[in-house]
């Protein structure tokens, strides 16, 4: 029964928050639910940092956009205990993937994140693979470059703000079909 009364409250709540959004005077562009839809799919539009960051700067935006990405989600990992040294990176690993990191041997403030897919739909091989971060009042969206032979790999520099919430033991981490 509450299963049923949750669809009406959800279609009431976006609908509201579209007819906020559509009526708000300010020069700025509305983030609409067909945004946030691209967004979650590998087919992201061009002002995706700008949309992110209204995203992350309203409760409502943000509540939605973590709905769809659990809803829509191939795979995820959820917040994990802490139980790392400090010589080792972290790793996150399920039965569906795993994300390794690996400090660079040269250049020690750039790390590479190696992200193995164990069983990828064809889209990932054909598009980017598209990772969820969500942590606490923060959402990220990371691409990483289309699968070759069920592995990827996207280099970052240790103060980036994705790897930092990629390597967050609270995170959730959900990778889009």
């Amino acid at each position: 029964m509450q299963a049923n009364a949750a669809t009406p409250a959800e279609a009431l709540f976006i609908a509201k928050v579209a007819f906020r959004e559509l009526n708000n005077t300010s020069s700025e562009p509305a983030v609409l639910y067909n945004d946030l839809m691209r967004l979650v799919s590998q087919h992201a539009p061009s002002n995706s940092k700008e949309l992110m960051a209204k995203i992350n700067a309203s409760l409502p935006l943000r509540k939605q956009y973590m709905v769809l990405v659990r809803c829509q989600r191939f795979t995820q990992s959820q917040a994990l205990a802490a139980a790392s040294s400090k010589e080792e990176m972290p790793l996150r690993q399920n039965q569906d993937f795993s994300l390794k990191f690996k400090r660079d041997s040269v250049e020690h403030s750039q790390i590479f994140a190696l992200l193995h897919i164990t069983h990828p739909t064809d889209s990932h091989s054909a598009y980017p693979v598209v990772l969820n971060v969500i942590s606490g009042e923060q959402c990220e969206r990371i691409e990483f470059p289309p699968l070759i032979d069920g592995a990827s790999q996207c280099l970052f520099d240790q103060s980036d703000k994705a790897l930092q919430l990629l390597l967050d033991a609270d995170a959730e981490i959900s990778i889009m079909p």
